[in-house]
């Protein structure tokens, strides 16, 4: 027999807190057009404490338990459907620090009993976020929600669809460095239903790679790791092996037009004899990502792969550092 009150501010307050971790993962562990999704199993969970709740501890009737049952679990499905707003850290209750022309798009209603009005909006609160800086060299430092100026206090939201069930709706969130405090950062985010995905960002985030990297062809590096995390694996795959090629050209003064193979021999010359044969690996990543190119292979596994053994190769480069002249022949062992 249940024994426990699950009331309607209950029901607020887990869903917030869903929502709420839901978004620190999505700002924190996705990149632009990745997703995060409220777990449907939690949602199951706020359903099955309602059911299990005692709504009507004196009575005898079971009809009443049975009523309140239906209106609160009818009560998590308006949250679901129903418009969401939400309210960074320096938000204000005074309607008087918010443009005019933007009450209707501002958050400043937060989620609580207070009204029953089935058209109402509801507002969440916004994580503090741990993410790369554009602007400072702090370690992923905190970010905050919102940033310091009265006319942008609340976050900018615009329903694009609420009909039949369906919500949905797009967000600009703002985040600013509490180490620099500088720039804001604003996500573009798009909702539907219970599923955020990041589809636009002001600044492009940071990319860390390792700085063992050649810095004349890092770019490239880093591109593919953008067009990787955005869903492009296969034109990331085409970045690696352009970072190969253009680094391999660079140090072994190529300029005429040869094969990558042929040219993948000749930066084998440039290594020292030393170099451990297990990471001669530049001529075999080579092939790999051209044979994933030209078969439309946009295998992330293979991404991921030839991206360490690329990584590898180079922090060893640091160890036993490229001739000033290449030798003679090839060493007995391995390639490049």
């Amino acid at each position: 027999m249940a024994t426990n009150h699950f009331s309607e501010e209950d029901i607020e307050k887990v869903f917030h807190d869903l929502v709420y971790k839901s978004l620190r993962d999505l700002f924190e562990t996705k990149h632009l057009y990745q997703s995060v999704t409220i777990d449907p199993e939690s949602v199951a969970l706020i359903e099955q404490r309602i059911e299990q709740s005692d709504y009507s501890p004196q009575s005898q009737a079971p009809t009443r338990s049975q009523a309140e049952r239906a209106a609160h679990k009818a009560y998590l499905k308006q949250i679901i459907t129903s418009p969401w707003n939400f309210t960074v850290e320096t938000w204000s209750s005074s309607s008087s620090n918010l443009p005019d022309s933007m009450e209707q798009i501002l958050a400043f209603d937060p989620i609580g009993p207070k009204s029953r009005n089935p058209n109402r909006d509801f507002s969440f609160g916004i994580p503090t976020i741990r993410v790369a800086c554009n602007f400072c060299d702090g370690v992923l430092p905190p970010h905050n929600s919102g940033f310091l100026s009265k006319k942008t206090s609340a976050v900018y939201a615009t329903i694009v669809k609420n009909g039949g069930g369906k919500i949905i709706q797009v967000f600009a969130f703002p985040f600013q460095c509490q180490n620099c405090k500088d720039e804001p950062i604003f996500y573009l985010v798009h909702r539907q239903d219970l599923k955020f995905t990041i589809a636009g960002r002001s600044r492009m985030a940071e990319v860390n790679i390792p700085k063992s990297l050649p810095r004349e062809e890092s770019k490239y590096f880093r591109d593919a790791i953008i067009g990787h995390t955005a869903g492009q694996t296969l034109a990331a795959l085409f970045l690696l092996r352009v970072f190969i090629e253009q680094y391999m050209r660079r140090v072994t003064h190529t300029t005429e037009k040869i094969k990558g193979e042929v040219l993948a021999d000749k930066y084998s010359l440039l290594l020292d004899n030393e170099f451990p044969p297990r990471f001669r690996t530049l001529k075999k990543v080579y092939g790999v990502l051209s044979d994933s190119i030209h078969s439309a292979d946009a295998s992330e596994e293979k991404f991921v792969a030839c991206k360490k053994d690329i990584e590898n190769h180079f922090e060893q480069l640091e160890f036993f550092p490229l001739l000033s002249e290449p030798r003679v022949s090839e060493p007995s062992i391995g390639s490049a």
